[in-house]
């Protein structure tokens, strides 16, 4: 999320409660022509534009772009983030497939298994179940990806000042009311936690590094 007035950029990493803070970011803002928009960065280069309907102005973001996207453009902007424990982002991202029926019936430790495997050979696809519902929802194939990347693909350090969610910090910092913006439909059940983060760790071992970091 772009925001001139203030000359800074908020990195949305998926499954990061990136949703809450644009949302808040709208309700500061209070403008009824005003709607913000996210796209994909694939559909082009820009970080951030608007278009004129009806007379009111639609604001289109770059909903996940990383800071080398952005920074080439914006270079003089302050950059903030927020990240967190990488097996509850796992767990959030397993539920976004379920709400989207994306997931049939698979647990989370055979859904796991599944998305690993495919992620090692380069791909997400393996993560799927339902490829007839993938294939007719709004995603698009080729930019889903963004959603099983490692968290620190999209920063840089110090170059982006970094915020835990479990800190709840970045409410302050960007003077927001905080909020809850989007909770998920899904309920995990009981699961073996220890064996989830067994095989998920490699992948993210750079992530559960930087959040374990003392602050």
């Amino acid at each position: 999320m772009v925001i001139h007035d203030i000359k800074s950029c908020f990195i949305h990493i998926p499954k990061c409660g990136g949703i809450s803070i644009t949302t808040a970011f709208m309700r500061k803002k209070n403008d009824k022509n005003f709607n913000l928009q996210h796209r994909n960065w694939q559909v082009g280069l820009n970080s951030d534009f608007t278009r004129q309907k009806d007379g009111k102005t639609f604001y289109f973001n770059n909903i996940h772009a990383t800071y080398d996207q952005l920074a080439v453009e914006l270079p003089n902007y302050k950059y903030y983030t927020v990240i967190r424990n990488p097996l509850t982002r796992w767990e959030s991202l397993y539920k976004h497939n379920c709400d989207e029926n994306f997931i049939v019936d698979w647990d989370i430790i055979t859904w796991t298994r599944k998305a690993i495997a495919s992620l090692e050979n380069g791909a997400y696809f393996g993560s799927i179940q339902n490829l007839d519902e993938f294939e007719r929802s709004r995603v698009r194939m080729g930019s889903y990806h963004v959603m099983y990347l490692p968290a620190w693909v999209y920063y840089r350090e110090p170059e982006v000042e970094v915020h835990r969610l479990e800190d709840q910090t970045i409410w302050n910092r960007l003077k927001l009311e905080k909020i809850t913006a989007h909770k998920s439909k899904t309920q995990i059940a009981p699961y073996n936690k220890d064996r989830v983060k067994e095989m998920i760790y490699n992948y993210f071992k750079k992530d559960f590094e930087r959040w374990q970091m003392t602050e």
